[in-house]
């Protein structure tokens, strides 16, 4: 292993804990390809955590763009054709369109829970404050 590839693994890590304690405490999280089509939809994800081997199956309209990683007969805006694709690729190809939506590439097991998906929401609708004294203060 090379010294950036141990970087990079930590950089991950920071990441994952980030969102982890986000959602720990209650604070905006997207659990699974429709929550974070859904942020994504309006513009709330501050970065994606994708399973690059676990590509998760959906539908998207060729009239219209919407994506849906659950079945439908026909586009329920448009009336449009649905084509199967990935979800993930077409998450993966939206943050590469959108900056600056962070784009995290994780193996792990809570993931592939969460469908091979999970999202970090911007903090704007947070009702509590972001200074949590008790948290950081050390134990002396």
């Amino acid at each position: 292993g090379t010294s950036s590839g141990k970087a990079y693994e930590e950089q991950v890590a920071r990441e994952v804990e980030a969102f982890r304690s986000a959602r720990a405490e209650g604070l905006r999280a997207a659990l699974g390809a429709r929550e974070v089509l859904e942020g994504m939809a309006s513009g709330m994800v501050e970065r994606i955590f994708v399973d690059p081997d676990d590509p998760y199956p959906g539908l998207v309209c060729s009239s219209c763009g919407t994506r849906f990683p659950e079945l439908h007969a026909r586009c329920p805006y448009c009336e449009g054709d649905l084509v199967a694709a990935s979800m993930t690729q077409e998450v993966v190809a939206y943050s590469l369109s959108h900056p600056p939506l962070e784009l995290t590439f994780v193996k792990a097991p809570w993931l592939k829970d969460l469908g091979g998906m999970a999202a970090l929401l911007r903090g704007k609708g947070a009702r509590r404050s972001r200074t949590s004294k008790g948290m950081l203060s050390r134990g002396g």
